[in-house]
């Protein structure tokens, strides 16, 4: 199989974990009518190739943070994956993506006080060689958050999948 390429019982893997990533291989397999080391097998090949991913999603709003912002930055372009990876290195920012358009880098972040985000900015933050200008928004409520990304059909081979198109709508519904 190539790179970039879904056999149809990886997409069903797919997007039971979608459905709850916390499924046991043995709920999966029985979901599927498959045999569980093969859900273990197709698993663990997924999160090898970089296809899948683990991790749990926290609301920082919930967690004390009282500022949530994101950074657009702009930078000199010699200097922008310099800069992007000097950022990650700070423990207060989760995301930093090298963009497109108006700004070079976004840049997710959470404090828990005003305090803590100015001296962010204006000490760390403005220290850091090649920043020309710096756009901030706080993000006020959380209205939606998905991290399931839709599977493109074009990267399938091979035959349908093993979910029911019920099991498909209920998933929808949901």
């Amino acid at each position: 199989m190539k790179a970039g390429q879904l056999r149809p019982i990886d997409v069903d893997i797919i997007r039971c974990l979608q459905d709850d990533a916390r499924s046991s291989y043995a709920k999966i397999a029985a979901r599927l009518r498959v045999p569980e080391s093969t859900v273990r097998h197709r698993l663990s090949r997924l999160i090898k190739d970089g296809m899948v991913e683990f991790g749990a999603l926290t609301n920082p709003l919930h967690m004390g943070y009282q500022i949530w912002v994101l950074i657009d930055i702009q930078t000199e372009l010699r200097r922008t994956r310099a800069v992007a990876e000097r950022i990650a290195r700070a423990p207060e920012v989760y995301w930093v993506g090298i963009t497109t358009g108006g700004h070079d880098l976004h840049v997710g972040a959470v404090f828990r006080s005003n305090k803590e985000m100015v001296d962010f900015m204006t000490g760390r933050l403005s220290k850091i060689p090649g920043i020309v200008r710096t756009k901030t928004a706080s993000i006020l409520e959380l209205i939606k958050r998905q991290w399931n990304i839709p599977i493109p059909p074009d990267i399938v081979v091979g035959n349908r999948t093993r979910l029911a198109d019920g099991q498909r709508a209920k998933r929808r519904a949901r």
